[in-house]
């Protein structure tokens, strides 16, 4: 290679580096202004939920985060989780009457009761999906593969 082909090779990269720093700053630029919205629309809403009143009287906000009987939503027992959420969406539409419900198979059979008899008292039908390897005779069960019902149980 010429010395003249070696320096246009180099102009060349030179010009790349640049050109890509530039749009690296456009990037950053464009990261800034998403971060800056995401807040603005979360703060918002920590606004509204904060000024909303709460269907249950343990339910707060501090600081941005629900908490209920004054622990964070990581530190409340996951039935104790479903009936908060099951609360907050029943206040937000109470004309709609029932909520879905996934991942009950976390709760023991008594949670399940537990949970079942609140919503009742609330107004609030559950329809539930549960991973189970048995049938259990105090729930309804409906068996669903490749998204045809195979075989239906009632308790």
């Amino acid at each position: 290679m010429t010395t003249v082909e070696t320096h246009n090779v180099k102009v060349r990269e030179n010009k790349t580096k640049i050109d890509k720093g530039a749009q690296v700053e456009v990037e950053r630029e464009t990261l800034r202004v998403c971060k800056e919205k995401c807040e603005a629309i979360r703060q918002e809403i920590i606004k509204k939920i904060a000024a909303s009143p709460m269907p249950l009287k343990a339910i707060t906000v501090e600081n941005g985060q629900l908490k209920y009987k004054g622990q964070h939503w990581d530190q409340i027992g996951t039935s104790r989780q479903y009936m908060v959420a099951l609360a907050l969406c029943n206040a937000l539409n109470p004309q709609c009457g029932f909520a879905l419900v996934d991942r009950i198979e976390s709760l023991d059979l008594e949670a399940m009761k537990m949970l079942n008899k609140w919503a009742e008292n609330k107004g609030i039908r559950i329809i539930a999906t549960k991973v189970a390897d048995e049938y259990n005779a105090d729930f309804h069960v409906l068996q669903l593969v490749d998204g045809e019902v195979k075989e239906e149980k009632a308790s």
